[in-house]
């Protein structure tokens, strides 16, 4: 697996990944896990931003349900090192 960020090197691209509507905002918390390829369907977890307070996590196999609230955890927690 791989980890797909949305940081770019211009604005444009920053928060350029596909996330069919379920990331309505931008937000360096946004990020994609997949399985290495740059095509859609190769996705497994997908984090974005809805509102100011609302995350959407989506998921599918091998991802389980547990392992998709720990990784939504660890994104959301604030990190004393960045903060």
């Amino acid at each position: 697996m791989s980890f797909r960020s949305n940081h770019g090197s211009n604005f444009v691209t920053r928060y350029s990944l596909p996330f069919f509507g379920r990331a309505k905002k931008a937000s360096a918390k946004n990020f994609q896990l997949s399985a290495g390829g740059k095509e859609a369907n190769d996705v497994y977890l997908s984090f974005g931003k809805m509102a100011s307070e609302e995350f959407s996590i989506d998921f599918r196999h091998p991802i389980t349900k547990r392992d998709a609230f720990a990784v939504a955890l660890a994104s959301l927690a604030k990190k004393r090192a960045v903060a």
